[in-house]
Order: structure tokens, then sequence, then C-alpha cells
């Protein structure tokens, strides 16, 4: 789930 979240701030927007 972090990895998620962390990626999501990370894109900017869901692009995975």
């Amino acid at each position: 789930m972090m990895n998620s979240t962390a990626r999501f701030l990370i894109l900017g927007w869901p692009n995975f």
C-alpha cells in the first residue's frame, strides 16, 4: 500500500 501511495505522489497521477 505504501509503495502505491509513494508512486502516486511522485508521479502526480495514477500512471501505473
